[in-house]
């Protein structure tokens, strides 16, 4: 069995994916936020409006994502891990 096979392995790389979602999707609004007052200054800000709306709603539904995995217990999260990665990195 290699490492990539590895049940364990696997359960500890999801769980580092979602314990750094949190900051990760702050870093991203704020991002946003930014490019939206970088547009508003040429005057673009009805699109851009809806595509902050669109990316705040997406940051939000990750960190809510994030949190339902961070409130498995251990053997919860080790028995579903391949099913979590796949929602992370959807």
């Amino acid at each position: 069995m290699s490492f990539r096979d590895d049940p364990f392995v696997l359960s500890k790389q999801v769980e580092l994916l979602y314990r750094n979602v949190r900051l990760g999707q702050i870093m991203s609004v704020l991002n946003a936020s930014f490019l939206l007052w970088i547009a508003s200054i040429f005057g673009h800000t009805s699109g851009t409006a809806y595509w902050w709306v669109a990316a705040l709603l997406a940051a939000v539904l990750r960190i809510q994502l994030a949190r339902k995995y961070l409130l498995l217990d251990q053997p919860t999260r080790l028995r579903d891990a391949i099913r979590w990665r796949q929602r992370a990195l959807i």
